[in-house]
């Protein structure tokens, strides 16, 4: 991370924070009872989620093959034409690690 950029983790820790000021503010107190490097996911249905698109097809023409989230409740998936082009439209909760690492730059 470099001189002004923003990472995915360190925009949730602060909306974490800055949600937990607003509707808990006893829990972020001098007391240290929760921090945003101890913020538990929300993977639960109720999660609000994203998606991500992923190629349908190999580049040998064979099919990829898609199984369900383990990480998070509200996975789903549906098959999309975008541009002429058919992918695979991952549903995941924001908070999902598998989201995380697909949305991820590394």
């Amino acid at each position: 991370m470099t001189g002004g950029e923003l990472t995915l983790g360190a925009v949730r820790a602060r909306l974490v924070t800055d949600l937990l000021h607003h509707t808990a503010p006893w829990l972020v107190a001098d007391t240290g009872v929760v921090s945003a490097d101890e913020h538990k996911p929300n993977v639960t249905y109720s999660a609000p989620i994203g998606s991500v698109d992923l190629r349908a097809f190999q580049d040998d023409g064979s099919s990829y093959e898609v199984w369900p989230c383990n990480d998070c409740l509200p996975w789903h998936a549906e098959v999309v034409r975008v541009e002429g082009e058919i992918l695979v439209r991952e549903w995941h909760a924001v908070d999902c690690p598998q989201f995380v690492r697909l949305v991820s730059d590394d």
